[in-house]
């Protein structure tokens, strides 16, 4: 390994120990309690399975219940991807554009977002790079290894499993036979881009019969704000923009990377249709922009515009921080401000709260990451679902009519919090209730 290969391992590690810090400062947001309480089977039943990434949430219940050991996955999917789109760009134009594509993909604000949430958007940018790295290989190359065939197989089956979007890959190798058809000879590959749609079709049949649902739903959407998320979506792109900036200014594509530049413009079709037709998750642009990324590296080294590189990446790098930090965010984590507010209310719950009973909140959200923070095994509920009928009712505010709810209900506390930056007060009410009225799953929370 070449010593630009060891600083960027190196940077990597460092990236992954910032972000890691930034996991465990952070609340855990009402998305990512959604998918742990969903993937160890005890609320929200009403939500689709999150695909392979569940499972492998399933392993934080095991561990103590902290925002850091909830992430650690994701930190790390998104840090193989980084290490994985420095070696290709590597490969494609040497050390100078492999560090841009890396510092690109870490600044792009739906990877910083990615880096920090617990669901499946990093590992669905993991497999895009595995896949688009295979294929890749496979159509530039004479001799291409077995593996290489095997490896773009199995991370087509996580993309579609993971994400509906991941059907868009099934695209990439039957449209790039129009532009080199000789590939049509190619039984590997021709039998590697069929399995794409037999994958597909045998999805879609377990989501027919109801074996498998393929439209994961979060029972929140990110903003309702349409001007935020059109202008966030053009800061998003700005490698695309870039590269294609560079090719109406050069007027050419080379052989070399041909693949790649068909590869970024459909994805950018596809991925902007789902964000205008669709509340689609921002997370998981960061696997559409891959190829983009890959293309910027390739064409700093080999054109330059460093001015315009060095605007674009500027915008990136503001918008990733005012996307994590900033509170008037729309992708601001919400309901509580620290950890130390999570840790003072799990000491003011444990009196009155036991385990196998339930929390319940008007807001699935809030009631998600209560539990969480809670108690490892009691039922997060609203008063519309819930397998339980007892536990206790928290409020932002004091309520006057939960017997419409609850057949008894009993007041027995009241939380007050300061937030860390000492200007947010928090107070949340404390009832003890029973008798759940309205009757089991009467209400689908993602209405």
């Amino acid at each position: 390994m070449v010593k630009s290969d060891r600083m960027a391992g190196f940077f990597i590690v460092i990236a992954g120990i910032y972000y890691s810090w930034n996991a465990f400062v952070l609340p855990v947001r009402a998305d990512e309690a959604f998918i742990f309480l969903k993937s160890i089977g005890n609320s929200w039943h009403t939500i689709a399975p999150a695909g392979l990434m569940e499972y492998i949430i399933q392993l934080s219940a095991y561990l103590e219940h902290t925002s850091l050991n909830l992430r650690m996955p994701s930190i790390l999917f998104v840090s193989l991807s980084a290490l994985l789109i420095f070696q290709f760009t590597y490969g494609l134009s040497g050390r100078h554009g492999a560090w841009f594509s890396m510092i690109i993909f870490f600044v792009s604000p739906p990877v910083t977002y990615a880096y920090m949430s617990a669901t499946s958007a990093s590992l669905f940018i993991l497999f895009s790079c595995v896949y688009l790295y295979s294929l890749y290989v496979i159509v530039t190359s004479e001799n291409v290894h077995i593996k290489y065939y095997i490896w773009a197989s199995l991370s087509h089956i996580v993309l579609i499993s993971t994400d509906i979007s991941g059907i868009v890959f099934i695209i990439l190798p039957f449209v790039y036979l129009i532009f080199q058809k000789k590939l049509l000879y190619n039984k590997a590959y021709m039998i590697t881009a069929f399995l794409g749609l037999l994958y597909t079709a045998l999805f879609v049949l377990l989501h027919v019969f109801g074996l498998f649902e393929l439209f994961y739903k979060y029972p929140l959407a990110i903003t309702d704000k349409k001007i935020y998320i059109y202008i966030l979506l053009l800061i998003v792109y700005l490698p695309f923009i870039y590269i294609v900036l560079v090719f109406i200014k050069n007027k050419k594509i080379d052989n070399g990377v041909y693949f790649l530049f068909i590869s970024a413009v459909i994805l950018f079709a596809v991925s902007l249709l789902f964000n205008i037709f669709s509340t689609y998750d921002v997370r998981l642009m960061g696997a559409f922009l891959v190829p983009a990324i890959i293309l910027s590296g390739y064409y700093y080294e080999q054109f330059g515009y460093k001015i315009l590189l060095g605007i674009f990446t500027t915008v990136l790098v503001l918008t990733s921080v005012y996307t994590n930090v900033s509170k008037s965010s729309e992708l601001t984590p919400k309901y509580m401000e620290n950890t130390r507010l999570y840790e003072s209310i799990r000491l003011s719950m444990q009196d009155f709260v036991t385990y196998g009973e339930s929390v319940f909140t008007y807001d699935a959200g809030l009631s998600s990451v209560l539990v969480y923070n809670t108690f490892p095994f009691i039922e997060a509920c609203t008063v519309y679902e819930c397998l339980g009928n007892s536990g206790v009712f928290v409020s932002q505010n004091k309520e006057e009519d939960l017997g419409k709810y609850f057949h008894n209900v009993k007041e027995v506390n009241i939380y007050r919090g300061m937030s860390m930056d000492r200007k947010t007060t928090v107070k949340l009410y404390f009832y003890r209730v029973d008798g759940l009225k309205i009757p089991l799953n009467t209400k689908n929370i993602n209405q």
